[in-house]
């Protein structure tokens, strides 16, 4: 990954890295002023107060950069732990060593002159062990904050990475299921034509004009999340008539669709499936007083449908209920508006029904 390219992926983390510096720096600067070394070995206390300071940040990006991502990452945590571990002991003694040499090097200095960090100072433990102690939990302090900084960061990282491949799993999906949609829609039209075809039908024309309607919204509107819900609607009383055309007129075909005024949005083809699944199992079984009933009604983001259709036999109800149309269009209900959705569908009495209310409000 280029240098530009991971500065901006981590920037939030590398301002506040240097802002926790430059509080430390000012801290330290501040605490130095209170000491005079003279000026014989005023160049001698910068370089140490550089140093001195410097080893605790050695230890705390050793963690970062170096423990964190080779050891706790990829859940070697024991081992991460017992090298933390022996690494803050060891930074712990050499800092407690470094600090007893400047206090010895510069008369009546005082721990706190030199550092920003320390639990207490060497005059304020008699016992070495407690004070090599101080040192370490000063230390472990310092590190356990940059740590959360990083594991702060990685954390909403991988979750951004999570939210990434599901979008792209979602959309490769919502993608094959329109592919899948597509054909078994134009099948169905297709037959229609050809069956208007062999009659000689002076509708065929007026058919074809319409599958040419139904092609364009399906190649160029389908592209899109969401369509204007007047332009799936027409689509549908479209494919509709292309229906009507070739099925006797001793059927009983009710179509109602009520809105109100306001603009809507949906996803594409996600209604026709529905109606598919009535005109092929209903109108199309071979019953001589078939029937297809439906009703979409639009009021208040709330669009309620209701389709009703006879059917000819058990082997036919299951085919209706497990059809590629219906189990695609559950498929994409649950991707495109998860909660937002109740679909019930019901057979008895030779008569199938499908109820959908979809909440619009996206």
């Amino acid at each position: 990954m280029p240098l530009l390219q991971k500065i901006a992926l981590h920037k939030t983390r590398i301002l506040l890295n240097a802002l926790a510096l430059f509080l430390f720096a000012n801290a330290v600067y501040n605490n130095s002023s209170n000491y005079d070394p003279g000026a014989e070995k005023h160049q001698l206390f910068t370089t140490h107060l550089v140093l001195f300071n410097g080893v605790y940040f050695i230890a705390i990006y050793l963690n970062v950069l170096l423990y964190i991502p080779y050891l706790l990452v990829r859940k070697r945590t024991i081992n991460y732990i017992i090298v933390l571990l022996l690494h803050l002991l060891l930074f712990g003694i050499g800092i407690a060593l470094y600090s007893e040499h400047l206090l010895s090097l510069f008369p009546d200095i005082q721990q706190s002159h030199f550092t920003a960090l320390s639990f207490g100072s060497r005059n304020s433990y008699d016992n070495w062990i407690a004070y090599i102690i101080s040192a370490t939990g000063t230390l472990f302090l310092m590190t356990f904050l940059f740590s959360i900084g990083y594991l702060a960061q990685k954390y909403f990282e991988v979750n951004r990475q999570k939210e990434a491949i599901q979008k792209q799993q979602m959309t490769a999906e919502l993608s094959l299921l329109k592919s899948q949609i597509n054909p078994h829609f134009l099948f169905n039209v297709l037959n229609s034509i050809y069956s208007l075809s062999l009659k000689k039908s002076d509708q065929t024309s007026v058919v074809v004009l319409k599958l040419s309607d139904l092609l364009r919204y399906m190649l160029y509107e389908t592209q899109q999340e969401q369509v204007p819900l007047e332009k799936e609607l027409k689509m549908l009383q479209d494919y509709l008539d292309i229906e009507q055309t070739r099925i006797s007129p001793i059927h009983d075909i009710k179509v109602n669709i009520k809105t109100d005024k306001n603009s809507y949005y949906i996803a594409p083809l996600i209604l026709i499936p529905f109606i598919e699944n009535a005109v092929k199992h209903g109108l199309d079984s071979m019953i001589e007083q078939s029937f297809l009933h439906m009703d979409i009604q639009v009021k208040e983001q709330q669009l309620q449908l209701l389709c009703r259709n006879s059917y000819k036999s058990q082997q036919m109800e299951k085919k209706a209920e497990s059809g590629i149309g219906l189990i695609n269009v559950r498929k994409r209900l649950e991707l495109i508006y998860p909660n937002q959705y109740h679909l019930s569908i019901d057979n008895q009495d030779h008569v199938f029904s499908v109820s959908l209310l979809l909440n619009l409000a996206l």
